[in-house]
């Protein structure tokens, strides 16, 4: 698998992806483009796969491939291209391997009904990639715990709710809410309050992730951060907005994101 088609598949220019690489030391690039090329492949199995059943056989392949890849005998050519990064950056098989895990137990649970349900959904699939990434970009120094999972959870609820209308119309409640709320001709109102609580709950793991931060570490992982600073603009636009996502897809232009990332820097 070539570096141009991990770039073009993982990080396309204009993407919010792609910015966290802009504003990452470009020794990084390549290792960034083939983690989010992993993490990139495993979601298509899920979103367009759309038996069931087919969808946990490829899955259960890429467990048995991972488990492959760690005793260094990988077959697929993206799990090739990912050995000598897995070799150099000292990562985690688990780390890979809860991924995969949690994108099965996606396949057939579209419902939490419990918080903790779904911040632990959040921690397994935005808190780990964003752990992976600060892995690659921090390697040699210490970055807390704290920081990655808070702001990888704070990523993942943004894009439950911009995905929110996309998510029902597959049948997917991740967020617990009152059925009532799911229904297509919800009150606008009343889904707009129900949405807020969610956004405070971004916010406030946000603040609690870039919190856990020192002054050199924040240099270190600019790229997430700006990433993250991506995200909660979109959800500042979503909020003025007074989340129209039944109905509207909402994202940033290139430019913006752009800009957000040259502000981020001087923060």
């Amino acid at each position: 698998m070539t570096s141009s088609h991990l770039k073009a598949k993982s990080t396309p220019r204009g993407s919010s992806f792609y910015y966290l690489k802009v504003f990452s030391p470009q020794v990084h690039h390549h290792a960034l483009n083939i983690v989010c090329a992993f993490y990139q492949e495993m979601k298509v199995i899920v979103e367009n796969v759309t038996e069931p059943q087919v969808a946990k056989a490829k899955l259960t392949w890429w467990t048995q491939e991972i488990s492959r890849l760690f005793a260094h005998q990988p077959q697929h050519p993206l799990s090739q291209s990912l050995l000598p990064i897995v070799q150099q950056y000292h990562l985690n098989e688990q780390d890979f391997q809860q991924i995969i895990a949690q994108m099965i137990h996606d396949v057939d649970h579209h419902h939490f009904t419990h918080h903790d349900e779904l911040i632990q959904y959040c921690e397994n699939s935005g808190g780990i990639l964003c752990g992976l990434m600060c892995h690659i970009l921090s390697f040699g120094n210490t970055i807390t715990k704290n920081f990655t999972q808070y702001l990888g959870v704070a990523m993942q609820l943004i894009l439950l709710i911009r995905n929110f209308g996309k998510d029902i119309s597959h049948g997917k409640m991740y967020l617990p809410l009152q059925e009532e709320i799911y229904h297509p001709s919800i009150n606008q109102e009343k889904l707009s309050l129900a949405l807020s609580e969610y956004a405070q709950m971004a916010r406030h793991a946000y603040k609690t992730a870039i919190a856990s931060l020192n002054k050199y570490n924040h240099r270190s992982v600019l790229g997430i951060v700006v990433l993250a600073n991506i995200y909660m603009t979109l959800l500042d636009e979503m909020e003025r907005d007074n989340f129209h996502v039944l109905k509207q897809k909402y994202c940033l232009t290139p430019i913006r994101k752009y800009w957000i990332g040259w502000r981020t820097r001087f923060l």
